[in-house]
Parts: structure tokens; C-alpha cells; sequence
């Protein structure tokens, strides 16, 4: 008995008296001498190969584009991949050319150029059942370029390519300031809306403020109309009214066109400023002061 030993991500086939006996994973087995054979070593790590089309392939609007790109692909059967073909690796490859060929063929020109990822895409699906047969899984596939052969065809789609971002900086730059006049226009919309706010919140305090003033003057009106009930209360108001009206009168007597005038001395406008009225006649048998009806002359009602 010999003992052997497997790598990590490899598998080892090994034959008995020349046909398969046995797939061995990372770790040690048995084999026994002259009888078995390690007939192959098998590679289970992902991998890539580039892809690239020996010639020209025609488009769908039949212009002859030369493509490339990069093909990842893992092992998933090892006794596929040992007894499926003599070489995987390369048979895979033509099936990728195949099938890129194919996939070139179903675009027309300008969508290669934009439709890199749906041309990848196609190839997959199609290499998925071709490539089974060696035990070898398509895991993706990447298109690397895409040229015209003719160079003036690859001049002519350099010029477009440079308009084509000529055009999406111009219009990247219309939508930006139209962003900017919306943002603007909203931000004039809020700051309208804040000073209506505060438009409002002022007449509000304002009609508060008047609607007390109202009400304090309304209250007082009943209360002068509660307390003035009889007509002596009445006529007390009215000397006090006519009081407060010869003050103000005299007040303004000593102003002329707006400038105030040398007043006298407040000594001499104590004894003339204010003359009491005339007094009474009065009779030895008559009472002092005077009478309901000498007042009533005085101040009528």
C-alpha cells in the first residue's frame, strides 16, 4: 500500500489496471503499487481565458467589427474534464469564439457599444449546455472591445462617441439648472409662505389687542352707566368733565403757532388761573349754600 496526498482545489483520478477507479479530494488515500495509477490531477479553482475573434464578425446593419474579451470558468466534474476532451481548456475557447461570433451578429453597431453587458449575457446562455460535455461551468463572460476593422469606420464612431458626451454634458448641465431653478423657486415659495405667516400672526395680535381694548371700554361704559344713575351723580360727572376742559383750555392759552409762551408764575396762575363762580346772594334767613334749584340753573341738565 502507498499513500498519497491531494492539494487543496485538486482532485486526483485514479485508474486501476488503466480504467477509472476512483476521484480522490484534498487529503491523503491509499493506491496500491503497479496496480493503480494517478492518472490525472485535476485544477477545481476558477479560472479565465481570453476570448478574441481570429477574424471579423458582420453586425446586424453588416459592418465588420473585431471584438474581444475574457471568459471565467470553474471545473465542476473532474472525471468530465479528464475523459470529455483532451484538452477543455482549448475546446471551451472555440466554443466562446462561436459564440461571441453569434451574439456580435444579433447588434447592430451603435448598441454594441452600449450593449456590452446583454452581448456577454447571450454568450453565457449559449456556452452554458455547449461546454456540460467537459465538465466545465461558465461562471461569466466579460466583452473586453469592440472595433471596426475598416479605420475609417472606427474614426467615424470616435467622432460620434465624442458628440454623444458632448450632448449628455450639455444636457447634464440644462437639468442642473433647471434643479436649481426649482430649488429656488421653492425656496421663494417658503420664504412667501413664512412672511404670510407671520402677516397673519400680526393682524391676529392686532384684532386681539383691538378686540380688548373694546372689551376694557366696553366695560367701562357700563360701569359709568351703572354708577351714574341718579341725576346728582350726573351733574357731579359733568363738573368734573367741565373741570378737565377748562384745564386743557388753559393749557393751550399760552401757546401761540406752536411755540409755547412765557406762562406767569405759578403763584399768580394758582389765584387767576381757575375763578370760582359767581357766588350767591345771601339772605340772614336763607341756609347756607345753595339750593337744589340754584344748582339746577347752573347746570342744566
Amino acid at each position: 500500500m502507498m499513500v498519497n496526498l491531494c492539494a487543496e482545489g485538486e482532485k486526483v483520478i485514479v485508474e486501476r489496471l488503466g480504467r477509472f477507479h476512483a476521484v480522490h479530494e484534498a487529503g491523503w488515500f491509499f493506491s496500491l503499487p503497479i496496480v493503480d495509477r494517478l492518472a490525472y490531477v485535476v485544477d477545481m479553482r476558477e479560472r479565465q481565458l481570453e476570448v478574441a475573434l481570429e477574424s471579423g464578425a458582420p453586425t446586424k446593419d453588416h459592418v465588420v467589427v473585431l471584438a474581444s474579451g475574457t471568459l471565467w470558468i470553474t471545473l465542476a466534474d473532474a472525471y468530465k474534464a479528464a475523459y470529455g476532451s483532451s484538452n477543455p481548456f482549448t475546446a471551451v475557447r472555440h466554443q466562446a469564439q462561436l459564440a461571441l461570433r453569434t451574439a456580435v451578429g444579433e447588434f447592430a453597431l451603435d448598441d454594441l457599444s452600449e450593449g456590452r453587458q446583454l452581448v456577454g449575457d447571450r454568450v453565457v446562455e449559449a456556452l452554458r449546455d455547449s461546454t456540460a460535455p467537459f465538465g466545465v461551468e461558465v461562471r461569466g463572460f466579460a466583452v473586453a472591445d469592440v472595433s471596426p476593422e475598416n479605420r475609417l469606420v472606427s474614426e467615424a464612431m470616435a467622432t460620434l462617441a465624442v458628440t454623444r458626451r458632448q450632448q449628455e454634458h450639455v444636457r447634464a448641465e440644462s437639468e442642473g439648472a433647471a434643479d436649481a431653478a426649482k430649488l429656488k423657486a421653492e425656496a421663494i415659495g417658503f420664504e412667501a409662505k413664512a412672511n404670510a405667516d407671520a402677516v397673519r400672526e400680526i393682524a391676529q395680535a392686532n384684532a386681539d389687542a383691538l378686540r380688548l381694548r373694546a372689551a376694557a371700554a366696553a366695560d367701562a361704559i357700563s360701569t359709568v352707566a351703572r354708577v351714574l344713575r341718579t341725576d346728582a351723580d350726573r351733574d357731579a360727572a359733568k363738573f368734573v368733565l367741565a373741570q378737565d376742559h377748562i384745564h386743557q383750555a388753559s393749557a393751550h392759552a399760552f401757546k401761540f403757532d406752536g411755540f409755547p409762551i412765557d406762562q406767569p408764575n405759578a403763584a399768580h396762575r394758582d389765584r387767576t388761573s381757575f375763578l370760582p363762580p359767581d357766588p350767591l346772594p345771601l339772605d340772614k334767613d336763607a341756609p347756607h349754600g345753595p339750593t337744589p334749584d340754584d344748582a339746577q340753573q347752573r347746570h342744566p341738565q
